[in-house]
């Protein structure tokens, strides 16, 4: 967003002529999407400086500084006038953020060791928290589609719906209008790292910005201010979040099917008497590698993974 047009949006709001989408461009810009931000990072500080605004005396203020005056001087008045404004709305938006009723409609998710916990958004959207994580937005999105998890691990699938959808984690910022993420924010290794499954998200930090593709991997170092990029299988990294999987006495065929959707590749079963062999296991967060390397050892089938595919046959006898 231009400074001019943020200048206007804000000019407009306080004086109460904005329409619904101005209002809801000028709550979504970056500019107060950063000013919140800072505020949830620093809750210490800013509180000690809330204080609830005199909108009287800022109003008279505004009133005086942008009176009808020669067109030479006009300018540095309307700067002034701009800056007033701005201070006054941030100044509101911090004793609103520190307000007890702010606060009461926050909506908090924290996990403990060893706990998995999954909900859905106002929106539709679904998490799934990982252990030891804490995440927190506004009621019903009141101001946008943010959320901020403040340590932890999150995976996203992000319902689709026109407005752009937002998680906040430390300096980062991930930016999807429908897709499936997750996002770590590491608070004691200082690091947040991103990865994608499906669609295409924005990532930045303020100074630097990417667009990530499926299956692909962020890593954010605070302490450097750098990331780094690599190609990653998603789902194999994402399956903290799915319950344990079992089979009991299962053909080959069925389990191809639902590994198939778990490690998000094919798995094609290539004769009819491996399809029909039966096996009994469980699974928990074990990698394509081991689960091939598992099925070989209990019976004898080959299982060899090509081009992003896995192809299991019967193991001839000699």
């Amino acid at each position: 967003m231009t400074k001019n047009k943020f200048i206007a949006l804000l000019l407009k709001f306080y004086s109460g002529s904005q329409t619904q989408s101005e209002e809801k461009e000028l709550l979504q810009s970056d500019e107060v999407d950063t000013f919140l931000k800072h505020q949830w990072d620093n809750p210490e500080e800013m509180q000690s400086k809330a204080s609830e605004p005199d909108f009287d005396k800022i109003f008279q203020t505004i009133q005086e500084k942008t009176a009808p005056v020669a067109p030479k001087r006009s300018i540095s008045f309307m700067r002034i006038a701009a800056t007033i404004l701005i201070l006054a709305g941030l100044a509101a938006l911090l004793y609103y953020y520190n307000t007890p009723d702010f606060q009461k409609n926050q909506n908090v998710y924290q996990t403990a060791s060893a706990e998995v916990r999954s909900f859905d958004l106002p929106d539709g959207s679904k998490v799934w928290l990982n252990q030891n994580s804490k995440l927190s937005y506004k009621n019903s999105f009141e101001l946008g589609r943010v959320v901020t998890l403040t340590t932890g691990e999150a995976f996203f699938e992000v319902r689709k719906n026109g407005e752009p959808f937002k998680v906040l984690a430390g300096k980062v910022t991930v930016t999807v209008m429908g897709t499936s993420f997750s996002v770590c924010n590491n608070t004691e290794k200082q690091k947040v790292e991103t990865i994608l499954r499906d669609g295409i998200v924005r990532w930045e930090n303020g100074q630097q910005e990417a667009l990530m593709q499926p299956d692909s991997r962020i890593l954010f170092e605070e302490a450097t201010n750098t990331f780094s990029t690599e190609s990653v299988n998603a789902h194999e990294l994402l399956l903290w979040k799915d319950p344990k999987i079992s089979f009991n006495n299962d053909k080959l065929s069925d389990i191809a099917s639902k590994l198939s959707d778990r490690y998000g590749i094919p798995f094609t079963v290539t004769d009819s008497a491996a399809a029909k062999l039966r096996f009994t296991f469980s699974l928990t967060t074990e990698k394509l590698e081991s689960v091939l390397d598992l099925l070989g050892q209990l019976a004898p089938i080959n299982c060899q993974q090509k081009d992003n595919a896995v192809f299991i046959s019967h193991q001839e006898s000699h």
